[in-house]
């Protein structure tokens, strides 16, 4: 197995990032609530972005749910924000 060759940080090339929002409850469906703000800060990121959610939480085996926020969430999401901009939210 080859080993890895050792560089100087500033020499490391660019370190990989998303953006994730955590959300968490004791009991219930994986249904994740985002505030139209988050979700607009989601939408116009050049990041990869991710709602988690962890259901049971304080048991022995959560149920943890990932959600690529992608084009059907930021589609609606832009649609929500222009609806809100129309009424004067």
């Amino acid at each position: 197995m080859p080993t890895p060759v050792m560089r100087s940080a500033d020499l490391v090339g660019e370190i990989r990032k998303c953006e994730v929002q955590v959300k968490a409850s004791e009991k219930g469906k994986p249904v994740v609530k985002l505030s139209l703000s988050n979700a607009r800060a989601f939408a116009k990121s050049h990041l990869p972005c991710f709602i988690v959610a962890i259901l049971d939480q304080d048991s022995h085996h959560p149920r943890v749910f990932i959600r690529h926020f992608w084009e059907n969430e930021i589609e609606r999401t832009l649609k929500r924000v222009r609806e809100a901009g129309n009424q004067g939210k």
